[in-house]
């Protein structure tokens, strides 16, 4: 039971005891006067129980009441000033609203407010488990509250210590020290090989076996100076022993690829045939070098 009374409004509501009450149809419905027409409003779920079961009718006027004809919206009039109370804040809610034609409701309320009103104050309430009015000064205990609600439920309760110990076994595991992957480090590759290959097939294509052979010949020589430090201006008998020497290959090998490159030198026309063997010499050396 709620009551306020003083020397200029005596009014007296209720609520229920259980505060939120399920309904099977609440109903809302405007009284006329002042409204053009008397209409029902409803939803179907959940509405707040509060009515006013004493007023001073000398100040007081009933303007609405729910499914069981109970005074739940009043207007007072004090002075040059007007007060409206409405006990059913649901029926603000974009369920109600939504539901049906109940924006109608919505529009005949607020209609009462005077059309030059300069200045409106929103307050707010809070119900409490025991069903009295209370303002933000119990906000502390909200967290808490909530967590007692959850922990009431067996399913809930599991399923929460459950995340919380899973959440707090990946936070330890993640804090022990990793070691670092070591990278696997692949051999070099000869990448001037294979540029010289896919010159050699581009030259070959082309059908210039003189300018392909020179090629060949010319990176042979470069590389006997840079691996063996053998000089290449002058590829006589010395020479060949020499390299025969530092590679260890066969002198007939050897003799063979530096025979031809001197050929080479003297004269303009190389068949196909004369490329395939070279480049076989070539690879011949380059493997056993």
């Amino acid at each position: 039971m709620i009551g306020a009374s003083s020397s200029e409004i005596n009014i007296s509501l209720q609520t229920d005891n259980n505060g939120n009450n399920i309904a099977d149809k609440p109903s809302f419905k405007l009284l006329r006067p002042p409204f053009a027409e008397s209409r029902n409003f409803s939803y179907k779920g959940l509405h707040f129980n509060s009515w006013f079961y004493d007023m001073d009718t000398t100040i007081a006027d009933k303007l609405g009441t729910d499914e069981m004809k109970r005074t739940n919206f009043i207007h007072l009039k004090t002075g040059q000033g007007n007060l409206y109370i409405h006990l059913a804040p649901l029926t603000f809610s974009n369920y109600f609203l939504l539901h049906g034609d109940n924006f109608a409701y919505y529009e005949n309320v607020l209609s009462v407010i005077a059309p030059d009103t300069k200045k409106l104050v929103w307050d707010e309430y809070f119900i409490d488990k025991k069903g009295f009015y209370s303002d933000n000064d119990d906000e502390d205990n909200e967290g808490s509250n909530s967590l007692n609600e959850l922990f009431k439920y067996k399913q809930t309760k599991w399923a929460l210590l459950i995340a919380i110990f899973t959440l707090l076994l990946y936070v330890l595991l993640e804090m022990r020290r990793r070691q670092r992957f070591i990278p696997v480090i692949s051999k070099p590759r000869n990448d001037s090989l294979d540029f010289v290959k896919t010159i050699g097939r581009l030259y070959y294509d082309r059908g210039d076996h003189h300018n392909l052979s020179h090629k060949m010949a010319a990176y042979f020589l470069e590389h006997v100076r840079n691996k063996y430090k053998l000089p290449t201006s002058n590829l006589d008998d010395e020479f060949i022993t020499k390299l025969q020497f530092k590679t260890g290959c066969d002198e007939a090998e050897v003799r063979g690829i530096v025979t031809f490159i001197n050929q080479l030198n003297r004269t303009s026309s190389v068949t196909a045939r004369q490329v395939t063997d070279f480049h076989k010499q070539l690879e011949s050396f380059y493997q056993k070098a």
